[in-house]
């Protein structure tokens, strides 16, 4: 088995046509479309082991804070 991959849209009645040349050849065809598949636009939460903005503004004031008493005089 082989096969042909049309990789633009092409009218029913070339479709039509091509098959019934292959047809004409002895050569046995079908036809098998395949919808585009769109991909949704992701957020950054579909994304394993992510935070929330929150969460994250709550580490960045703790590092902020760490860092302060890090560089503070004994």
């Amino acid at each position: 088995m082989q096969e042909l991959i049309l990789k633009n849209e092409v009218s029913p009645s070339k479709i039509e046509a091509l098959i019934q040349f292959l047809k004409s050849w002895g050569i046995e065809a079908e036809i098998k479309s395949k919808s585009k598949v769109v991909s949704k636009k992701k957020n950054p939460s579909d994304f394993f082991g992510t935070i929330s903005k929150e969460e994250g503004e709550k580490m960045q004031e703790y590092l902020k804070n760490s860092r302060i008493e890090w560089e503070r005089s004994i």
